[in-house]
């Protein structure tokens, strides 16, 4: 990753969207760290992201790895009540939506396989389990949960994290409160 520190400098790292701007990515750097090197060792090649909000994350992660394909889903509720106007890579491939509507599921099934899919959208109890349920039935080999660790503000995410049978990885900083959950029925992440 020694190539990549001048990106990693010029984004902010936030635990919550207060004060967001299009530079922000809502992880932790040392779990964004982590995540990076795991990407690296698994050459991960396509990424989805499940609630972009500014797309700081997919953009960053796409600047360093250049994905054969990258995407992202998000209804931009979040990020316009902040009034923050998401950015994203050129070859991006979006949809503007809720995940629980029927152009979501024809974006997805258009999209086909990607390599890592990151869920990090609403983060209700309900709604993430929705959001796995849908995903494990599209062709992937990972997918990864925000917030696998974060009792105060997700619950729904921490429930359905210690809920999921197969294979898992976790990357946490001890400080960050949050933690990246990554899972797969096949492959040892």
């Amino acid at each position: 990753m020694k190539g990549y520190e001048k990106v990693i400098r010029g984004l902010d790292f936030a635990k919550t969207a207060d004060g967001a701007t299009q530079k922000t990515i809502l992880q932790s750097e040392a779990e964004f760290r982590m995540l990076c090197a795991w990407i690296e060792k698994k050459e991960v090649k396509s990424f989805l992201e499940l609630g972009f909000f500014s797309g700081a994350l997919m953009t960053a992660l796409d600047k360093m790895y250049g994905f054969q394909k990258v995407g992202g889903a998000d209804d931009g509720e979040a990020a316009r009540r902040r009034g923050i106007e998401p950015r994203f890579p050129k070859s991006a491939r979006l949809c503007h939506t809720k995940l629980e509507t029927p152009e979501y599921r024809r974006y997805r099934h258009d999209l086909g396989k990607v390599d890592l899919v990151f869920i990090d959208a609403d983060h209700s109890y309900g709604a993430v389990r929705q959001d796995y349920e849908r995903e494990r039935k599209q062709p992937h080999r990972f997918l990864a949960f925000h917030d696998i660790k974060n009792t105060e503000h997700a619950p729904g995410v921490v429930r359905l994290w210690n809920e999921l049978g197969g294979k898992k990885k976790e990357l946490v900083s001890p400080e960050s409160g949050m933690g990246i959950g990554i899972w797969s029925m096949r492959e040892t992440p």
